[in-house]
């Protein structure tokens, strides 16, 4: 249970995946760095664990987190089998892999209403609309990442509006009902 390290007056951000190299915890760990000074009442959420054979990187990710003085701000969950429930409490969700195939947690978080700031990389500008579900950055771009979860932190309104725009998208181009509908409307379509 995390209800008892984070205060109401916190605003969480949060990474869900597996720790893998190449799904960008050091960019979100170098963008809460610079986000530190001007945000403290930011915390970092990182859900999940290593992967077989990737422990080591994991291992090199919580050095990072202390090596860096951000052990106060940034918690690591592991493993959970209640994302839905992690997922709810977060404010905001960032993506920063710098390639991935298909970013289901982006359809997930956007489902929830979650805003999110995540890479311009393939698998992604087919789900997320820049400026309209979330906010795009450039693969290994600490700064940018920074700047976009900034500019949700000091705009609570955008947040909402992007987060309901968000949880419209998924459900009308995402949701496994609105397709089988799709799909049966084509099929009687066709045979009648």
């Amino acid at each position: 249970e995390l209800t008892g390290e984070i205060s109401k007056e916190e605003l969480l951000v949060g990474l869900v995946g597996r720790f893998s190299p190449g799904k960008g915890h050091e960019d979100l760990l170098a963008a809460a760095e610079l986000l530190r000074p001007r945000h403290p009442n930011l915390r970092f959420l990182l859900v999940g664990e290593a992967s077989y054979g990737e422990e080591e990187y994991a291992e090199s990710i919580k050095t990072l987190v202390r090596s860096s003085g951000l052990d106060d701000i940034v918690i690591f969950t592991g493993f959970r089998p209640d994302t839905p429930e992690i997922m709810a409490a977060l404010d905001i969700l960032v993506f920063p892999s710098p390639a991935e195939a298909f970013g289901m947690v982006l359809i997930e978080a956007m489902s929830m209403r979650l805003p999110v700031v995540s890479t311009n990389c393939d698998g992604v500008v087919d789900i997320v609309l820049d400026g309209v579900t979330g906010l795009y950055v450039d693969p290994h771009a600490p700064g940018q990442l920074a700047e976009a979860i900034s500019r949700f932190v000091t705009d609570p309104d955008l947040r909402r509006k992007m987060g309901k725009a968000g949880r419209e998208r998924a459900i009308e181009y995402f949701d496994r009902q609105s397709h089988l509908d799709r799909l049966e409307a084509i099929y009687r379509e066709v045979y009648d």
